[in-house]
């Protein structure tokens, strides 16, 4: 059985500072997922258009240090 966590956080996407092609916004998410209503950060995100949408999409996650 879970137990109800904090509400989903939403993506509030903005052109990125000097890379017009790319989109840019941040999440806020637990640092303990075991303890979801603990502390929180922010997770920054990018996103960019694909330039063939015939194609499936790839997303790739990269989390440094």
């Amino acid at each position: 059985m879970s137990r109800p966590g904090p509400e989903p956080s939403t993506v509030d996407w903005k052109r990125c500072p000097g890379k017009p092609e790319v989109d840019c916004g941040t999440v806020t998410a637990p640092v303990g997922w075991s303890k979801p209503d603990g502390p929180t950060i922010q997770v920054a995100l990018a996103r960019r258009e694909a330039t063939d949408p015939g194609h499936p999409h790839r997303v790739d996650a990269v989390r440094p240090g």
